[in-house]
């Protein structure tokens, strides 16, 4: 653990940590939109999208799922937004994530912001697009690290501090982004997930694809 936050630490103010790469071994840049996907080689495997959060009020859709057959779009393309611009988007670096397509007049329902709004699941706190905001102090920052494991290779998605409440927290510091199942069939993004969560919790390892 200790190598890692030093290599961390290294990697941010030394030099660049190495850089995040589509699956077709392009760099990730934060003037690019792409789609991200769950890259699981089975029933996981699929991009994520906008959809309509269980029992929301919103007239918008409002949450960030993995495609699962539901119905409507299978996906929805993503800008990756750095705090700090340093050419292609890198690991360890901290970025708020906005949908870059949504409905007419839903233009303040794009950005991910982790909160428990909606959410009935004790121990989860899913993903919103309810009041996200660039660049501020909130919970709307996120990271990425390379990871791969017998049935999927990528990126981990993290949740974190963000550099301007945290501008010196490592990875380590960080809430691994997973899956969980909300009515019965549809898999939502959930940016924090205690020990004694009572959902179905899945991992997520994502890649980028062109949109």
């Amino acid at each position: 653990v200790l190598f890692n936050k030093l290599s961390h630490l290294f990697c941010v103010r030394v030099r660049p940590c190495p850089v995040v790469y589509t699956i077709w071994n392009h760099p990730v840049s934060p003037d690019g939109t792409y789609l991200m996907s769950s890259t699981d080689e089975g029933a996981l495997r699929g991009f994520v999208c906008l959809g309509k959060i269980p029992n929301s009020d919103s007239s918008c859709p409002d949450g960030a799922f993995k495609y699962n057959g539901e119905g409507g779009s299978s996906r929805t393309a993503i800008r990756l937004i750095p705090y700090t611009n340093i050419g292609s988007i890198h690991e360890n670096q901290d970025f708020n994530i906005q949908f870059s397509e949504y409905n007419s007049g839903c233009s303040n329902y794009t950005t991910w912001k982790v909160e428990e709004h909606g959410a009935s699941i004790k121990g989860v706190s899913l993903v919103s697009t309810r009041g996200g905001t660039i660049g501020q102090v909130d919970s709307s920052w996120f990271r990425l690290v390379s990871f791969s494991y017998e049935y999927a290779t990528g990126y981990r998605l993290l949740h974190c501090p963000g550099p301007i409440m945290c501008p010196t927290c490592t990875s380590d510091a960080c809430n691994i982004v997973w899956m969980v199942m909300v009515e019965g069939r549809r898999l939502q993004i959930a940016g924090h997930v205690t020990q004694d969560s009572e959902g179905n919790i899945y991992p997520l390892v994502v890649g980028f694809d062109t949109s």
